[in-house]
């Protein structure tokens, strides 16, 4: 999300610590139905997958990593890459497995491409605040941007697909509950 990548073609499929509406997904919590879709439908279609320090550890998204190395297996896609510094369960069926740390793999590759290594500048934002593409009205927009804010005691407003309920995160059970959450 820093690099610019689109917010809209991001599947935070576990959940966000700065999106309210989409709260960390326990363990044994739900995942929001359309994120599942999407994440089902990118494991399925995907040619290659470059996974980053991530150790894999058995979650439902694993299989965006899973599925196209072992399609790779019978020539349908070009597989996985995994780059991390620790072993995962999944280093065996990688069409390339790299033990390093991501940052210098990525300034070798630009190297190598002869590509320069632009720094993102960072925007000077206050702490709790990040200006987002949506509108007053919580809808994605293109051209109108807004400032997001969680500072303590602001106010906000959930979309109505939010998964609180479905994350099972103690300190967010209040909301959307049908009955007092004790």
């Amino acid at each position: 999300q820093k690099a610019g990548y689109p917010q809209e073609d991001i599947i935070e499929i576990h959940g966000s610590w700065y999106d309210p509406s989409n709260p960390v997904v326990c363990y044994d919590g739900a995942l929001k139905s359309d994120l599942y879709g999407k994440m089902k439908d990118a494991a399925d279609s995907a040619d290659l997958v470059i996974v980053l320090g991530t150790s894999l550890s058995g979650l439902n998204s694993d299989r965006v990593a899973v599925n196209p190395s072992r399609r790779s297996l019978q020539g349908k896609s070009l597989g996985t890459v995994i780059v991390n510094l620790q072993q995962t369960i999944h280093d065996g069926e990688a069409t390339l497995r790299i033990f390093a740390e991501t940052d210098k793999v990525f300034e070798n590759l630009l190297s190598r491409l002869k590509m320069p290594l632009e720094v993102c500048p960072l925007l000077n934002t206050p702490e709790f605040k990040v200006l987002v593409p949506y509108s007053k009205t919580g809808k994605l927009s293109q051209k109108v941007k807004m400032y997001l804010d969680l500072t303590k005691g602001q106010k906000i407003k959930l979309n109505p697909k939010h998964n609180c309920q479905g994350a099972k995160q103690p300190v967010y059970m209040h909301i959307g509950s049908k009955e007092p959450h004790v």
